[in-house]
């Protein structure tokens, strides 16, 4: 499984955004299929969209995403079990849990054509 070389960097820039849906296209030769997601991690803008129905499972394997290039199940799994611990523990782990604590909420724009 391949690591990123920017792993790091990407998850000292992970934004998190609360979406009220998301659709996805699936597109191999000439078949297009769309369907709906509840985690969509866009390593170009470092930001993992979820939706209310999303667990914590999806975001842990968004969040892989940005370590991994293909994340498989025990790489999703020790996200997923470090997401589920304490702040207070995760800070004595070094993680930047004030950084993250002090994250403003994007501003959302509206544009029209």
């Amino acid at each position: 499984n391949r690591r990123r070389k920017n792993a790091k960097k990407l998850l000292q820039q992970l934004k998190m955004m609360e979406v009220k849906s998301i659709k996805r296209t699936l597109c191999f030769r000439d078949v297009r299929h769309e369907d709906r997601a509840d985690v969509m991690p866009d390593v170009t803008t470092t930001t993992i969209y979820f939706t209310t129905t999303a667990t914590s499972f999806d975001i842990a394997f968004g969040v892989a995403r940005f370590v991994y290039e293909t994340p498989r199940l025990p790489e999703v799994s020790l996200v997923a079990a470090a997401l589920s611990q304490p702040l207070d523990y995760l800070r004595r782990l070094g993680f930047p849990i004030e950084r993250v604590l002090q994250q403003q909420p994007p501003t959302t724009t509206t544009t029209t054509t």
